[in-house]
């Protein structure tokens, strides 16, 4: 025979069930976020590093007497973060075997490609690789959350504007005083490049 309960008891009933509900939820919500937070934690930034080899050459070359050092290059462009591709566009020279060059960036894990210098008949040269970087950093930018830029050309402005405009943040790496203004304002961050990132020629 059951007793029957008291509007009082129900209510009261009622109200402790929702309160273990509550707590329940509560927890499961707490789990989310702690769960939440350390993913968050634990995301690295995908990386994708594009060099103007021929701008790196004559800056350093110029400034410091002393060439770049690939070497040493990607681990002070990454800190730990995640390497997507980088790429390294070069102008060939016909008068040069840069075959030891080729070599030595891709076992540094560069992607190398390369175009010939072009010889016009008035006796000038023309060879850059604007175009083509362009161009591959935009079709992947979908891919990335961080493109790195080493140039100092000013002509990459706009396109580094262009990209942040997608969500993607754009640093720039080279010499201070080879590096446009105009490409220095529109960057998120420039990261100089200094003495640890060079090889002195030999006098």
């Amino acid at each position: 025979m059951f007793t029957k309960k008291s509007p009082l008891e129900i209510i009261t009933k009622e109200i402790k069930d929702i309160k273990n509900s509550i707590r329940e939820i509560n927890a499961k919500v707490g789990s989310i976020q702690d769960e939440m937070q350390h993913t968050k934690r634990d995301e690295v930034e995908t990386v994708a590093v594009f060099v103007d080899v021929q701008n790196m050459f004559y800056a350093a070359r110029k400034q410091h007497a002393a060439r770049l050092d690939y070497a040493k290059l990607l681990p002070y462009i990454l800190r730990g973060r995640k390497l997507f591709k980088a790429i390294a566009y070069v102008i060939e020279n016909p008068e040069i075997d840069q075959s030891g060059f080729f070599s030595m960036l891709s076992h540094h894990d560069f992607r190398v490609k390369s175009k010939p210098l072009i010889q016009r008949a008035n006796g000038s040269q023309k060879g850059d690789w604007d175009m083509g970087m362009a161009l591959d950093i935009l079709s992947i930018i979908d891919r990335v959350e961080v493109v790195a830029l080493v140039s100092g050309d000013g002509d990459f402005s706009g396109l580094v504007n262009l990209i942040k405009q997608k969500g993607i943040k754009v640093e720039g790496y080279g010499f201070p005083m080879n590096t446009a203004i105009d490409l220095k304002a529109a960057l998120d961050g420039f990261f100089p490049i200094g003495d640890e990132l060079l090889l002195k020629d030999k006098e």
